[in-house]
């Protein structure tokens, strides 16, 4: 009779290893270990630290990582420039501190500063694409503040401004950057469109017409009564009654003035020699609008 020997290093068959365990587990003899919970890392939670002023709590939200000018600032308790370096508001913060908030003075003589202006970019289909140009240089405006001493806990931190008068306000750089299909006028009557951005729907639609464009000093005053602005556009009332709901663009759409309001006229528009007059904020834009031919359509007539 033959007998078989079992070769060493040969692994049990994976059945009686399966059945083997699943036996184990049943009868107790050994535990798979419990798997960790995922958790989020301490990095993204957030909590609140608390400022008293005048005896009313006010939660700033923080994170870890946050310092104690970071919660200030949060609070709406901004710091002067040359104390936002120091080592006391550069600490980081921790979950529920409280802080007592104390200020001191801020009745004393005004300090005037300097306000800076932004430059604001607008996109405008009255550029190719691509084109940037500057309307108007920024210049900066003018306010009044007083100063007063901020305690936190009863330990000096350093000036904070109290309260501000603005003498002037800053004036913006304003920059077009062309970009076809943008509308130039900030209207929006949600109208419905069909996919090629044209309105359905309209009451009637003017083609072909010549479009011009004007611009005015500031208040100036249209034909009804209505303070000039972008949006609002000169018409001959007796084709366009004044009030009218219109959309403007060109034919092929690079060209799109959007929604506007009839709202004025001109001499040369009831003398038939131009058909729609478009207003711009300035007289450079006027000036690259130029003669052009334009779709008009008269979404609703006044009521």
């Amino acid at each position: 009779m033959d007998t078989k020997i079992r070769k060493p290093g040969r692994m049990l068959p994976v059945k009686i290893l399966v059945c083997t365990l699943v036996s184990a587990l049943v009868l107790g003899l050994f535990t798979l270990p419990a798997m960790a919970a995922p958790t989020t890392p301490a990095t993204d939670r957030t909590f609140n630290v608390y400022f008293v002023i005048d005896g009313y709590v006010t939660p700033a939200e923080a994170s870890f990582g946050f310092s104690l000018l970071d919660a200030l600032d949060t609070a709406g308790i901004v710091l002067g420039e040359q104390y936002r370096q120091g080592d006391m508001v550069r600490r980081p913060v921790s979950p529920d501190e409280v802080y007592r908030v104390e200020f001191r003075g801020g009745e004393g003589a005004p300090v005037l500063q300097e306000v800076p202006y932004e430059t604001v970019r607008v996109p405008t289909s009255l550029f190719p694409e691509g084109t940037i140009m500057r309307v108007n240089y920024g210049r900066p405006g003018m306010r009044e503040g007083r100063y007063g001493t901020l305690l936190l806990n009863g330990e000096v931190v350093g000036s904070v401004l109290r309260s501000e008068t603005i003498i002037e306000a800053p004036v913006n750089s304003r920059v077009l950057v062309g970009t076809p299909g943008e509308r130039i006028s900030p209207f929006d009557f949600e109208w419905e469109r069909c996919e090629f951005g044209n309105p359905v729907g309209y009451h009637k639609r003017l083609t072909n017409q010549r479009a011009t464009a004007y611009s005015d000093r500031v208040g100036t005053i249209t034909s009804t009564g209505q303070r000039a602005a972008v949006g609002l556009v000169a018409v001959n009332p007796r084709n366009i009654p004044y009030g009218s709901l219109l959309y403007i663009a060109s034919e092929c759409r690079t060209f799109v003035y959007g929604y506007a309001i009839a709202a004025d006229t001109g001499g040369d528009l009831m003398r038939g020699r131009i058909d729609i007059d478009l207003f711009y904020d300035s007289h450079l834009e006027t000036i690259h609008h130029g003669n052009r031919r334009v779709n008009v359509f008269v979404l609703q007539l006044p009521q």
